[in-house]
């Protein structure tokens, strides 16, 4: 029988085996990087923890009572049939179809509450915050109906206004509260802007909403 290359030359290879401490240093290591992993992210532990998975928690809204501008604006062009335009557009008043409108705001219950100072009309909208809120913001609905005139930087009205809703229906107002405090959305519903050149019928409106600075 041939002799193996083990006996003739004189020397038997060893079995690969792992070194006695090699599970120890994997233990060691699984132990360091469960250490690290709950320490580095407490932060991420605490927000799964504090937001639902059906949506964030609703935060107060950062608003406080006192004088504001409510924006308001009308579209004349448009491609999106979500947000259709003013008509007739050849009526377009020559102040334009935005304006700058004057409001003093205070807290109503639950909500918010905010009207058209004296002398300067009779806007009314209120809204209050809903129960989620989103990344972006939190979400308010309210209404909104009235009389309100285009007051610019000098305080001096002119002639613009816009009158939204009716004696009895109100427009539907939604929208975004963010931080600053700054709000923005959207009107639904009947409103007309004019001025003694002209005037245009608007069933959708943007609106932003903030504090005199």
């Amino acid at each position: 029988m041939k002799a193996s290359r083990s006996s003739q030359s004189g020397w038997s290879r060893p079995l690969r085996s792992r070194p006695p401490w090699d599970k120890c240093c994997l233990l060691a290591l699984a132990l360091a990087a469960a250490t690290c992993t709950e320490s580095a992210s407490p932060s991420s532990i605490q927000a799964s923890r504090s937001v639902p998975q059906d949506g964030i928690a609703a935060r107060q809204l950062a608003l406080a009572s006192g004088n504001y501008l409510l924006q308001i604006y009308g579209f004349v062009a448009s491609s999106d049939p979500s947000e259709p335009v003013c008509t007739p557009v050849g009526r377009l008043p020559q102040g334009g179809s935005s304006l700058t409108v004057p409001v003093q705001l205070t807290a109503d219950g639950s909500g918010w509450a905010a009207v058209s100072p004296p002398g300067l009309g009779d806007l009314m909208l209120r809204f209050q915050p809903s129960n989620r809120a989103l990344l972006q913001g939190q979400p308010v609905s309210g209404s909104i109906r009235g009389l309100g005139y285009d007051t610019p930087a000098d305080h001096r009205p002119s002639s613009l206004k816009v009158s939204i809703g009716g004696p009895i229906d109100a427009a539907e107002l939604r929208g975004i509260a963010t931080t600053g405090p700054f709000l923005y959305g959207e009107i639904l519903g009947q409103s007309m802007i004019g001025d003694e050149t002209g005037a245009v019928s608007c069933g959708f409106l943007h609106w932003t909403l903030q504090p005199v600075r």
